[in-house]
This record gives structure tokens, sequence and C-alpha cells, in this order.
């Protein structure tokens, strides 16, 4: 377990991401039960972050619990539960009747946390997509209490609220953040729990909820999301700056994010008027763009037709190299496409990805990649230096792949610019900065 966990780590702290950044770890409490509570943004990859950044409780197998449908296949419930996942029934997916199932995983919970064990929950209880904060089911405080309540309420039971941030959802090479906040103690409320559970139950969610809120980027305008997100992205890059943050580092991006957040609630009550026509005019900008199939990013970068020719003669020349590396890497990425082909969930395709890929597909091309280079070259050495090199060949593909798009939209937005057909879009890009300026004051 201990050498499959580092080898799923490496390749997902290491190579799926670009940067990691873990926060407040000096928060996390060792040697009692922990129930760690996080916001959920991406599927998977949000008990992966989770998993690896929890060191400081590794001396025993961490455990989560996932809803229970993914445990449906024989098989691969085995291996789930080899993994550490513990199923939980929830009335949205499985139905009333499967409520009752609930109590084995309680059972087992309880247990792993009274020998001081880690568990870690999502109480949104789905991947939101989104950034912003679901409700809290209040299905893992009845749990917790019950675990306290094995123990004759003898043992002390922690919550460590946390929050998982993305710099993207999607693709390779992006970064990820995980910040824990301050651990809170069931104890204080062992007494009301035992005459007024329910009470007990909603005073301690309030807590927890609160502080992964505060932990998290929480957009709860959802109607303006999609325009509040663009803007953090765009104009919220200009916004760091002058406020003094790094927009390039995501622990400050995300800072910088939540007070261009709160400066436009507070705006929205003073100016409503004012900032819906922000939102409007960056919906109507964020559908113009899309129809031309160009991104926000060819408006402040100025690629001359020099640096354009460039980057195409670059890629010109590499193209052999991409091909071999596209033949060596089919046999990791073909069949993860092929496998995962049924699954709608683009986030949770994203993650079932990423498994096969991890369990499957890569261990079978270090093998295949072996021993073919070894029979027809004739050396181990090269068969396992060839094997070891596929991954490499993979973030290869990836960065020439994401090189072209960009060069063929950046040929696209120069040649819309030359027949004049952006100047709309330039105005109305103008008008959106221009009044945001006034807003907050950054003229």
């Amino acid at each position: 377990y201990k050498m499959f966990k580092s080898y799923v780590g490496f390749f997902t702290m290491h190579f799926y991401y670009r940067r990691v950044y873990i926060l407040n770890t000096e928060n996390i409490p060792t040697d009692c039960p922990l129930l760690v509570v996080a916001n959920h943004q991406n599927s998977l990859n949000d008990a992966f972050g989770l998993l690896f950044s929890l060191k400081k409780r590794a001396a025993r197998k961490i455990r989560a619990i996932t809803r229970a449908s993914i445990f449906a296949n024989p098989v691969a419930s085995r291996i789930l539960e080899w993994v550490g996942l513990f199923p939980a029934f929830r009335l949205d997916y499985d139905g009333i009747d499967s409520l009752m199932n609930n109590a084995n995983t309680f059972d087992e919970t309880a247990e792993e946390l009274l020998k001081n064990g880690t568990v870690i929950i999502y109480p949104e209880g789905r991947h939101q997509g989104k950034r912003w904060l679901g409700k809290f089911s209040h299905g893992y405080l009845k749990m917790l209490f019950q675990a306290a309540e094995k123990s004759n309420f003898e043992r002390e039971l922690f919550i460590m609220p946390s929050c998982n941030h993305y710099s993207s959802y999607f693709g390779l090479r992006k970064d990820m953040l995980i910040k824990f906040g301050t651990p809170i103690s069931l104890k204080p409320y062992y007494e009301l729990y035992q005459t007024k559970p329910r009470t007990a139950q909603r005073m301690v969610n309030e807590k927890v909820r609160e502080q992964v809120s505060n932990l998290m980027l929480n957009i709860e305008d959802e109607e303006n999301y999609d325009a509040i997100d663009y803007l953090r992205n765009t104009y919220g890059v200009k916004y760091a700056e002058t406020k003094g943050y790094n927009p390039t580092l995501l622990p400050e991006k995300l800072l910088a994010d939540k007070a261009f957040y709160k400066e436009l609630e507070s705006a929205k009550v003073d100016q409503p008027e004012a900032v819906q026509t922000i939102y409007d005019e960056t919906h109507s900008f964020i559908s113009k763009i899309k129809q031309l199939r160009i991104e926000s990013i060819n408006f402040d970068r100025k690629d001359s037709w020099l640096k354009i020719l460039l980057q195409a003669i670059i890629l010109v020349l590499l193209f052999p190299v991409c091909v071999l590396g596209y033949i060596i890497d089919s046999l990791i990425i073909i069949p993860a496409r092929v496998l995962s082909r049924n699954v709608q969930d683009p986030m949770l395709k994203n993650a079932v990805q990423l498994i096969l890929t991890l369990t499957i597909t890569l261990p079978l091309s270090f093998i295949v990649g072996f021993f073919l280079v070894w029979k027809f070259v004739g050396s181990a050495i090269i068969g396992l230096v060839f094997a070891l090199s596929i991954p490499l060949w993979g973030l290869f593909d990836y960065y020439y792949t994401l090189g072209v798009r960009q060069l063929l939209i950046k040929i696209r937005y120069k040649f819309l610019l030359k027949k004049h057909k952006l100047t709309n879009i330039l105005t109305l890009k103008e008008s959106i900065y221009e009044k945001l300026d006034n807003l907050f004051k950054l003229n």
C-alpha cells in the first residue's frame, strides 16, 4: 500500500500538477481522532490533494468517505476498500431505502477514528464544479458524535476544516492549493449533544462551514458567476498587482480574488445598477469571443507576426518528435479515454482518466516499452531508460498540442484584427475595464 501510495503521490503532486501549495499544516493535530472536512471542487482530485498533504497523519492509512455508487462493481469495491474508501449512501443518489446501509460506514468510521485515525469527508455530497460552497449535510456530525458516544464521551475528537483550490479544473500542469484552518474540538458540545443532539450538530456545522467558506473563494452570486469568474482571471490580475499581490502565485491570487469579489459584493449594495451593468457587459463579451473562437489572453498579449512565425517554425521542426511521442503515448492516452467514454460528468471523467492512467495504462506502457526496446535493441539498460522516459513524452506532447492550439488562435486573432472585426469587442472590453477602474478607484 505504501509503495502504491508513493507511486500515485509522485505522479499526482509532481507530474500532473505544476505546483502544489500546502498551507497551515502546523494546525493539524496529531495523536487524536481527526475528521478532515473540505469543500468539494474537483471530484477525486480533491481527495488526492488532501491524502498527500496530511503527512503528519500518515502513520495510519488515511480513509475517505465517498459516494456509494462507485462501489457498485464488486471488483472495484474491493480495490476502493483496499485504498481506504468508505461508501456513503445519500438520499439524492441512492434513494431513501439505501440510507440504512450507512450504519456500517458509521461503525467502521468510528472504529478508525477511535484508533487515532484520520477520515476525510465532503459534506456537500457532490463536487460543485464551480468556486462556491454548497449546502452541508449534517450526516458527518451524526457520525462523529456517534464515535464520541462509543467512547462514552471520554475521547476528544477534532474536526479540521480545509479547502481545495485550483488555478484550473482541467488539463495537466495546473496549480493546486490545499489550505487548512483551525481544528475544532467536539468535546465542548458533548453535554449539549446528550440532551439536544440536533442543536449541537447545527452549532458545530455552522462553525465548520464558516471556516471552510473563509478559507476558499466562495462566489455566492450564482446568477453572475460566469462574469465574476471571468473578471477575476482577467481584470483581476491588474487588481491583484495594484493591491500588492503576486497573481502568478496561487496562494496570493486566491487572497486577491477573495478581496476582489468582496469589493464587488460591497459595491453591489451601494451601486447595484452599475455593478449589474458590468456583469451584463462581461456576459456579452464572453459570448462574443466564444463565437469568434479567440481567448481573452489575445487582447493582452501583443504578439507580432515575427514572433508568431518563429513559433510556427519551431513547432514544424518539432513535429517529427511529436509524432513519435504520440505513437508512444497512444498506449497510455487512448485506452484511458476509451475506458472512460461512458462517464458523462466532465470533472469525474477527468478523475477517472487519471486513475486509469496511473493504475492500468501507465504501468502497462512501462512494461511493454521496456521489453520491446530490450528485445529489439538488446540492452536492458536502454529499455529501462526508454520506459522511464514515457511520461516525459506525454508531457512533451501535451505542451506541443497546447502550443499548436495557441498558435492557431493567435493567427485567427491577427486576421480578425486586420479585418476590423474586433472593433466592437475591443470597445466593450475598454468599457468594462474603465467601469471597474472607477468602481475600485484604480485610476
